[in-house]
């Protein structure tokens, strides 16, 4: 009886041995640094006092294989959404698809990377803007700004097409928190609302 009992209790601790075995190593993914729900909503300044602001916010997403495409609309002084850009977004960061050009949607071929990752500083890639010309891009690193819509530890990032220089700097889970534009002009976060899941 004890030999059936130590019998079972040896295979017990070997089965529950074989369930606690450390399982391999699964890639953490890396972090999402734009908001790919339906609903999420930038407001932007772009001009200072005075200047009437700017708000986005995502109205699709379509999901497949691992990679989310997003249209993000710009709402006109009445509210109705008008498409701005559609974004892929995924495990490899954020690229352009299609973007508005005057009145209507042109799409990117290659789409334009704006954001590669993972990232360290002093990655650089390439792309072509929406004319065929080449550019880069360099991942300067972590800095902390602040806008009005509070501070942020954001990644910059630096876009060099021909037409002049520009930076963004993106923070982890809300996208874009600042942009310095061709012409001097800067673009800051003054709200951001979560989308739906």
């Amino acid at each position: 009886m004890r030999r059936l009992i130590g019998l079972g209790l040896g295979l017990l601790l070997t089965v529950a041995g074989a369930r606690a075995a450390p399982r391999s190593k699964v890639a953490v993914p890396e972090p999402q640094y734009f908001p790919a729900q339906v609903g999420a909503e930038w407001v932007y300044d772009e001009g200072g006092e005075g200047a009437a602001d700017w708000t986005w916010r995502v109205t699709s997403v379509h999901r497949k294989d691992g990679e989310a495409v997003v249209t993000v609309s710009m709402l006109s002084p009445n509210g109705y959404p008008v498409p701005l850009e559609k974004l892929a977004v995924s495990a490899n960061g954020v690229s352009v698809l299609e973007a508005r050009n005057g009145a209507e949607m042109v799409r990117r071929d290659p789409p334009t990377c704006r954001l590669r990752l993972p990232m360290k500083a002093g990655d650089k890639w390439e792309w072509r803007t929406g004319g065929g010309e080449a550019a880069t891009s360099e991942v300067v690193g972590e800095e902390e700004v602040e806008v009005p819509a509070g501070k942020f530890r954001a990644v910059r990032i630096d876009h060099a097409p021909p037409d002049g220089r520009w930076s963004e700097w993106w923070a982890e889970g809300v996208g874009v928190v600042k942009a310095t534009l061709p012409g001097g002009k800067v673009r800051v976060l003054k709200s951001f609302t979560r989308g739906k899941e």
